[in-house]
């Protein structure tokens, strides 16, 4: 190997150990973005390196990155003065409660989003079909996600996980989950996401937000096998529909190079070797574009404008680039942009947002609905370092900003009858019992 190969897994071995010591988490946000984004695309560029040595500059450019995102969740730890173990444990032994001070009137909230929910799913596939029925799934999941509107496929992607996050949180200590409750939900959830087509949703929405639960609490080893299983089978059930194949070794082929290889070669490489190159460095525009692409999927300005790896999954194969795109991760859009010192600073600065969201969550309260909504938060972050980040980031950020109002809303509604709503401000007394009053000034 090139002594640039050799000097990346001394890069990498250094990030590894830095993000170690910033958060003595395994599932701590950022070290779930390495290991789930990162590292694929890592040992990718070392797979194209065996058949051309360019790749194994890839693989010094993500070393690059990881090394300076590890760099600024080290900075984020000595900021914030965190202390690792205290507090992880002091967040653990925190019970959960809620500014929506009524349990009845909080459940009445959650159990009416989910029959919404699931009635607006039901009516999507309704009107649109079962792209996993089709001949051609991926072209037909997309022209479903077209005409089946913007809400029905937030209230499938977004709303229905959110709510299996928190009726898995619970409300206070005396309601317990209810675990049939949970199950039913989650099977609705990935049989819906199986016949939507879509593989990234099944282990995006479906199984990572509890992997990111365990960041915090401790989630049953059972559910996270039981979710993990159900993944697996899902990705591998419409893997082998769209490529109308049941070879264990086809299958394993299809989703291994969709997992190492896909975006190394068709979105990394092309930004390095062909967009840069030919049209020079965005400064910034690769960014910029994902902002009116995100708005006009809600009707603001012209319809079906291209995000970046839409723009770049039609540069790299002249395709319609609304039905087919491709991600240069967090590390090629990057560089797209700035060059290989926006890796350095663009990865630095994601580094240090997310150990700093880490460690306000678990120096927050454990809220039983902002603290799912800022686990999905970090989430996103999570998603979008595979790309397109602006374009994701802000469909996430609209998405989660609608359901905490649908909730608060339904919450109020609901109250009206029973007196008005109760809440309790960040600001009670310590001992009163009264939802918004203040501390008493002293002297």
């Amino acid at each position: 190997m090139p002594n640039e190969a050799w000097a990346s897994l001394v890069m990498l071995a250094a990030a590894l150990g830095i993000l170690y010591w910033a958060s003595r988490n395994v599932f701590a946000p950022l070290n779930l973005v390495i290991a789930l984004d990162f590292l694929p695309v890592f040992v990718g560029c070392f797979i194209v390196g065996q058949l051309d040595q360019r790749g194994y500059h890839l693989g010094f450019l993500v070393a690059s990155g990881v090394l300076c995102a590890a760099l600024g969740a080290g900075s984020g730890r000595w900021w914030l003065r965190h202390n690792p173990k205290r507090d992880l444990a002091a967040f653990r032994a925190k019970k959960v409660d809620s500014v929506l001070v009524s349990n009845s009137m909080f459940t009445f909230a959650t159990s009416t989003v989910l029959v919404l929910a699931i009635v607006i799913v039901v009516l999507f596939f309704l009107r649109v079909g079962i792209p996993l029925l089709s001949q051609t799934v991926f072209i037909a999941k997309v022209q479903a996600a077209r005409e089946g509107g913007y809400l029905s496929v937030r209230f499938m992607r977004y709303y229905l996980p959110l709510l299996l996050l928190i009726y898995a949180v619970g409300y206070r200590a005396k309601i317990k989950p209810n675990k049939l409750l949970i199950g039913c939900t989650a099977v609705f959830i990935l049989i819906a996401f199986t016949l939507f087509g879509y593989r990234s949703y099944v282990l995006n929405y479906l199984l990572l937000p509890f992997v990111l639960l365990q960041a915090y609490q401790r989630v049953s080893k059972r559910t996270l096998q039981l979710l993990g299983i159900g993944a697996l089978v899902s990705a591998a059930a419409i893997t082998a529909q769209a490529y109308q194949t049941s070879s264990f070794r086809s299958l394993w082929d299809i989703l291994s190079e969709r997992l190492f290889v896909r975006v190394v070669a068709g979105g990394l490489a092309p930004v390095v070797y062909g967009l840069v190159p030919n049209g020079g460095i965005l400064r910034g525009k690769g960014f910029w574009m994902d902002v009116p692409a995100a708005l006009s999927r809600i009707g603001i300005g012209p319809p079906n404008l291209p995000n970046f790896a839409q723009y770049l999954g039609g540069y790299t194969g002249g395709r319609d680039e609304i039905a087919w795109q491709t991600s240069a991760s967090l590390v090629g859009e990057a560089y797209a942009n700035f060059g290989f010192w926006g890796i350095v600073v663009i990865m630095f600065l994601f580094g240090l947002l997310v150990q700093w969201l880490y460690v306000r969550t678990l120096r927050g309260s454990k809220d039983a609905l902002f603290f799912p909504l800022r686990i999905y938060f970090q989430l996103s972050l999570l998603i979008a370092a595979g790309g397109p980040f602006v374009f994701i980031m802000i469909d996430s950020i609209g998405s989660i900003l609608l359901f905490a109002a649908l909730f608060v809303f339904l919450y109020i509604f609901w109250s009206l009858p029973m007196g008005g709503p109760r809440f309790r401000s960040i600001l009670t007394a310590r001992g009163s019992q009264s939802g918004l009053t203040l501390p008493q000034k002293s002297g």
